[in-house]
């Protein structure tokens, strides 16, 4: 019996072996599946992961990109217009201009006594400079009475240029002849019409220009527009009163923050907007879009700077006499009255 007992016993024990092994043989292959699933789990996971990532790194670009292409606020036309009431100068607001979208050009209604000036400047050129200085004063009154709109574009086309260099007047005030023939144009034809005068440009001297200085000063006037557009015509004054003294590189952003600020745009967006370079690749594409067409059939395309435009008739005059310019924009409108367009 105790034989028999042993011999039960012996093949019970080796019935739970292998029992046990087989058992241990599916936890093993148990694990083994698990651990397969847990590493493609990780692969699908990873890869999904970076899709993802990818995914949103194409989404922000692209955001970045639309953003970059999206224009200032308040210049649909590429351009920033400025009105008066009799008092004062304001900027006439709009919707960006959206990326694909082409400027909407701006409709000034002369019946109504009102010529529109509109100029194409770089913020690097002397001859821009020049015009300014010596025109600001009379432009602005005439903004300011209602007589004219004034409608700024800023281009960037003298970077990596070679700029000539010539002494840019001081600011002085409109000579009384000047602002008496503008005054009387609606009732009678000015005496004298404008000639081409000397060229603002000085033999000589040049200064190869180096970096993208037009394009973020044009930058500088559109986080202006954007944010506080009735501070740009100060700014647009501050940037040509900087022009006298720039060097090849022009002024850092540091210093167009400084500059915009001094002329009263204290907006902490617009200096965000300066350094940032918001709308850089917008100031390129306007360029592009101005050499490529304008509305103003005299003209056709604007590749140099300044361009001064008086119902969109080109000025050719001496950028540097108030006088003729008063008799350019005192004649367009007489003739405009001779028509029957204006009262």
């Amino acid at each position: 019996m105790s034989y028999a007992k042993s011999a039960r016993s012996k093949a019970a024990t080796k019935q739970r072996r292998a029992a046990d092994r087989r058992l241990a043989a599916i936890e093993r292959r148990r694990r083994a599946r698990r651990a397969r699933q847990r590493r493609v789990a990780l692969r699908v996971g990873a890869g999904l992961g970076c899709a993802a990532l990818a995914a949103g790194v194409v989404v922000a670009a692209q955001a970045h990109a639309r953003a970059e292409a999206t224009g200032p606020t308040n210049m649909a036309s590429d351009g920033l217009l400025l009105t008066g009431d009799g008092s004062t100068i304001t900027a006439v607001r709009t919707a960006a201009l959206q990326p694909g979208d082409s400027p909407a050009p701006t409709v000034t209604d002369t019946s109504q006594g009102v010529l529109p000036v509109v100029l194409y400047v770089d913020y690097r050129d002397p001859l821009a400079a020049t015009f300014w200085s010596t025109n600001a004063e009379q432009v602005q009154d005439w903004v300011t009475a209602g007589t004219a709109t004034l409608e700024i574009h800023p281009i960037a086309v003298d970077d990596g240029t070679d700029v000539p260099q010539t002494a840019i007047p001081t600011p002085s005030s409109t000579p009384s002849s000047a602002s008496s023939s503008v005054s009387s144009s609606a009732s009678s034809s000015a005496s004298s019409s404008a000639q081409p005068g000397t060229d603002a440009t000085a033999e000589g001297a040049t200064l190869r220009t180096t970096g993208d200085y037009s394009a973020r000063a044009a930058n500088a006037l559109a986080c202006v527009a954007a944010s506080e557009p009735d501070q740009a015509l100060a700014v647009h004054t501050a940037l040509e009163g900087a022009v006298a003294t720039l060097d090849a590189d022009g002024l850092s952003d540091d210093e167009l923050v400084d500059l915009v600020t001094g002329a009263g745009a204290t907006d902490e967006a617009v200096a965000s907007c300066v350094t940032g370079h918001d709308h850089v690749d917008w100031a390129a594409a306007a360029t592009a879009r101005a050499a490529d067409s304008v509305p103003f059939p005299e003209v056709g395309g604007v590749t140099s700077s300044p361009v001064v435009l008086v119902d969109g008739s080109p000025y050719t005059g001496d950028l540097a006499d108030p006088e003729a310019f008063a008799s350019f924009f005192s004649e367009t409108f007489t003739q405009l009255a001779d028509d029957g367009t204006t009262p």
